[in-house]
């Protein structure tokens, strides 16, 4: 699982350097990036979904990896087979709408499991690292509905985001090594 959690660190911090990295972004160049970035750390969501789910760990934490999965492959999905969404801005306004509230959702949801694993093990680990993330997601999905819509806004939300991400799976990775590994700590 180490490895695997490493990986999508490194994934996640190497896209946010690329979504960072276009100046000035087009929306073309801006939503093939980020549509990289979704099927990418989707896929290896659900890879992570299926291994925690197999070794036996606690199922909110494999329902959350699940559904992080969902969300970056139905962005993905979108970005890649929906006519119009990077070439109109309207549909691209629309499009970062979505992100954010998805972004928002996923914050409220690390801080409920956050708050379910510190009452149930009384660890406070993996629900720091769960509830920073949240916390953070909710913050920039809230700070796009206050920013004025425009493709550099967004690369730099975007690119907040992933580095984020990678932050947090960093956190987790270093958790591991503590305690014979999160399961420790879960069961």
């Amino acid at each position: 699982m180490r490895v695997l959690l490493i990986v999508r660190t490194v994934a996640c911090a190497f896209f946010a350097w690329r979504l960072s990295a276009s100046t000035p972004p087009s929306a073309p160049d801006l939503a093939e990036v980020f549509s990289r970035f979704a099927l990418t750390d989707g896929l290896l969501a659900f890879a992570l979904a299926v291994f925690i789910w197999t070794s036996g760990w606690h199922k909110g934490i494999a329902g959350l990896a699940a559904l992080d999965a969902v969300m970056r492959l139905v962005a993905y999905r979108a970005l890649a087979f929906a006519p119009g969404i990077p070439e109109f801005a309207v549909t691209l306004v629309l499009f970062a709408v979505m992100v954010a509230v998805f972004a928002f959702f996923w914050g409220v949801l690390d801080i409920l499991e956050a708050n379910r694993l510190h009452r149930e093990t009384g660890s406070h680990g993996l629900g720091v690292v769960l509830c920073i993330a949240g916390v953070g997601a909710m913050a920039l999905a809230t700070g796009e509905f206050f920013v004025t819509p425009s493709l550099a806004r967004y690369r730099e939300l975007l690119s907040a985001g992933a580095l984020l991400q990678a932050l947090a799976m960093l956190a987790v990775v270093m958790l591991t090594g503590q305690k014979r590994g999160l399961q420790y700590a879960l069961t």
